[in-house]
């Protein structure tokens, strides 16, 4: 096994950061999912279909928002938790890290594009 980007083989500096990873992905589905109900429960989805908005479009406004709440609670656990008590040495850059963190959550999987051949 290569260990060149941990020669110490610490287990926390590879799990801490595939735990945001994972962070990522549930936040990302929950948070949107949870943006629908919470106007479907308030009743004000009804008023947001009966706007000139396609359905696409409150959609995106909601998968927007969310990312960017993603983003930063991305960008302050990896300060706050992973480089802070966990004490994992970031040696890549942050901001690259988070523009990936942003591709990741609003670009779909290439199988999305695909005409099924």
């Amino acid at each position: 096994m290569r260990v060149g980007f941990n020669p110490n083989v610490t287990t926390a500096w590879f799990t801490s950061v595939m735990g945001i990873m994972n962070s990522i992905t549930m936040l990302a589905i929950i948070l949107a999912g949870a943006a629908v109900v919470r106007e479907r429960e308030h009743g004000t989805m009804d008023h947001l279909l009966v706007m000139p908005l396609t359905p696409f479009e409150i959609a995106m406004s909601k998968i927007w928002a969310n990312g960017l709440v993603i983003v930063v609670a991305v960008g302050l656990s990896l300060h706050f938790v992973v480089h802070g008590p966990l004490g994992v040495p970031i040696a890549g850059s942050i901001p690259l890290f988070l523009i990936g963190t942003a591709v990741y959550l609003f670009l779909p999987p290439r199988s999305a594009f695909s005409s099924g051949r």
